[in-house]
């Protein structure tokens, strides 16, 4: 006789909090629990502030972006970091790059504090893009991880950036890169350009006062600091120095590193 196949289907769900393309009310916070995905752009507008509590998850789908014009303020802890990554987290997707956009700081954004952050499978992880000012004062200041990003781990244009124990890694392009100016400091950091899905060809660290933006070129003051920290990789040099502001302070200290190549620091 003609039997009905009886076939079992096992499926696993995860609820979560969806977040759509909106612009954010001011002062939210987000905490952990049920993860926070995000489809698309969402903003969080300049003069207000989105807080994300220790433990909290946000995964975001192809080209979501999270947009701050206001303040990121990442609580994260050692036993309990914030985690950012694309919707797909199973099998070969955990190590992809490029899922999502990233994080973008623009305009008046200030007084970003990351701590204890894990962000993967971005295209840019963090990209600050900040208005002009007079001050070294941190737009943004980071710790912790960074890895599977498509273009860069940090990209910095004419901004100012704090960085301390942060590790970057598997990035397409640069790892970090300031360019068209700014101010940086880089304590206890781990950069390395280890093999991966891409042939890179830019250093794994770069400074430069030049940048082109749509056409136009942007320059500015070049101060950076270095220190205690470790730029390695696969090309003979991951450490790029490029004035390029048209003879403008270019002030770039290293001390007590591990570079390549190995210069005095």
């Amino acid at each position: 006789p003609n039997a009905t196949p009886n076939i079992k289907l096992l499926a696993w769900g995860r609820d979560a909090v969806p977040i759509r393309q909106r612009v954010l009310n001011c002062n939210q916070t987000w905490q952990a629990g049920k993860p926070y995905i995000i489809y698309d752009t969402v903003q969080v507008p300049a003069g207000c502030r989105l807080t994300l509590q220790p433990g909290t998850q946000v995964y975001a789908f192809n080209r979501a972006v999270l947009l701050v014009e206001g303040t990121l303020q990442v609580q994260g802890t050692a036993e309990n970091p914030v985690v950012f990554g694309g919707f797909r987290q199973d099998g070969p997707y955990r190590e992809a790059p490029g899922l999502w956009n990233g994080l973008v700081f623009r305009r008046a954004s200030r007084q970003n504090q990351l701590n204890f952050l894990q962000i993967r499978n971005a295209t840019n992880a963090i990209y600050v893009e900040t208005n002009p000012d007079q001050d070294d004062e941190p737009e943004v200041t980071v710790s912790n991880t960074i890895k599977y990003a498509r273009q860069s781990g940090v990209l910095a244009v004419g901004s100012d950036v704090r960085a301390t124990n942060l590790r970057i890694t598997h990035c397409g392009e640069f790892h970090y890169a300031a360019l068209g100016g700014g101010s940086h400091r880089l304590w206890h950091c781990t950069i390395v350009g280890e093999p991966y899905l891409f042939q890179r060809d830019n250093p794994a660290l770069l400074f430069s006062g030049s940048v082109e933006l749509n056409g136009t070129t942007r320059r500015g003051e070049v101060v950076a600091q270095v220190a205690n920290t470790v730029v390695w990789g696969v090309l003979p040099n991951e450490v790029g120095l490029l004035q390029n502001n048209a003879g403008g302070f270019f002030d770039a200290q290293f001390s007590h590193n591990l570079l390549k190549p190995q210069f005095a620091s």
